[in-house]
């Protein structure tokens, strides 16, 4: 049959044979998708430690690619002039100070990374270690997961900090900028406060391994923490005999 041009022909959709509802990922607790299971204290309380774990992995990515993109400073810091005025060599010495500034808070970042990790890493196990011994029951696969990718994050920041030597060849040639500034200048800041940043700054970068120590501190302080450690390598441990395949970041996790 030729349908005229003048007319359009009917044509009817096939109906929908799925429908989707929209999820909000902020508020995964609050989701009617979690709400089953015998223990949804405990349920949601990991959703929340999962969620915390994954904003410092998040974060531990950025330093990641900080301290891989580092490049040292203090190697292109020029001479200083060979003239007699001591005001122009204060002035030298600030230009320097306040060009690297900006490297110096890259530092900065990961030493408060450090101490925004340590508080939170403990707030989340006793969290769930007290959801644990009220329910008496272990920790899911998924928290097992993610506190996993955290540990492998957590070394990589370490071995890192560990290979960049030109961090605290910066920092000291920095720290000697910050004792030639002019004197007016010293006047109009905190000197004292900014002498001790850059100290504790030189202590935690040669301080080796205090990513690793602070977790090993964290789990020491709970030997019931221990158990963690247990279900991680069961979880993985049930998976390799159900001949379920992780990838090769995943694998390499595991092994450190």
């Amino acid at each position: 049959m030729v349908v005229p041009f003048s007319e359009e022909p009917d044509i009817q959709t096939q109906p929908e044979l799925y429908t989707y509802s929209s999820i909000d990922l902020k508020r995964l607790e609050d989701s009617i998708q979690f709400e089953s299971g015998d223990n949804m204290v405990q349920m949601k309380t990991e959703i929340r430690c999962i969620k915390r774990l994954g904003e410092l992995i998040d974060k531990g990515n950025e330093i990641i690619n900080i301290l891989y993109t580092y490049r040292s400073f203090s190697r292109a810091i020029p001479l200083t002039p060979m003239v007699t005025n001591q005001e122009e060599k204060s002035q030298f010495s600030l230009k320097i100070y306040e060009t690297f500034s900006t490297e110096i808070d890259k530092i900065k970042q990961l030493q408060q990374y450090h101490s925004e990790t340590s508080k939170i890493l403990s707030e989340v196990m006793n969290n769930i270690m007290l959801d644990v011994d009220i329910n008496s029951t272990c920790v899911s696969s998924a928290f097992c997961m993610k506190l996993a990718e955290f540990f492998d994050m957590a070394i990589t920041v370490d071995t890192l900090k560990t290979s960049t030597p030109s961090l605290i060849n910066d920092l000291t040639a920095y720290r000697k900028e910050f004792s030639k500034l002019p004197k007016e200048y010293l006047d109009t800041i905190d000197k004292n406060g900014i002498n001790d940043t850059l100290l504790a700054l030189l202590n935690f970068i040669a301080n080796h391994n205090q990513f690793v120590d602070e977790i090993k501190r964290i789990f020491q302080n709970n030997s019931r923490l221990e158990e963690i450690f247990i279900e991680i390598m069961n979880f993985y441990g049930d998976t390799f005999e159900n001949n379920q395949y992780f990838l090769p970041r995943e694998r390499n996790m595991i092994l450190k």
